[in-house]
């Protein structure tokens, strides 16, 4: 896994032989100042991967996101960039899941990628196409 980027509330790696993003976002996302460089990161880790690439976004250790806007914006870049699936794994069922959620429901034809999980197991098999 090559890791491409981080900044306070994420982190980002891409595994290349898999085709796919590996996003991870942790505690309270409140201020775009707080992660400046977030969307070229994701942009960044995008274009290291062929088209139908998948992403694996946990989310588990999110507190509090408010930040819409910046959720679509990841959400648009990967969708620009050729994303085949989206499994977000969250800890339960949160505020914060309804904030993304209602972003992907905004960023086109992101909706239809995704799919939410409560266990990383599960995502990872869904990615791989073994369940």
């Amino acid at each position: 896994m090559n890791e491409i980027g981080s900044g306070l509330n994420y982190r980002i790696a891409v595994d290349i032989p898999k085709n796919r993003l590996y996003t991870w976002f942790f505690g309270e996302i409140m201020r775009v100042e707080d992660n400046p460089e977030l969307l070229s990161d994701v942009e960044k880790a995008c274009r290291s991967l062929k088209a139908g690439f998948t992403a694996f976004s946990d989310l588990s250790g999110v507190k509090m996101i408010g930040l819409p806007d910046i959720a679509q914006g990841v959400q648009t870049i990967m969708l620009n960039c050729g994303v085949s699936k989206v499994a977000s794994v969250w800890k339960q069922e949160s505020f914060s899941k309804l904030v993304v959620d209602s972003s992907a429901q905004k960023a086109g034809s992101y909706a239809e990628k995704r799919k939410t999980f409560f266990d990383h197991t599960e995502a990872e098999a869904w990615l791989d196409g073994r369940s």
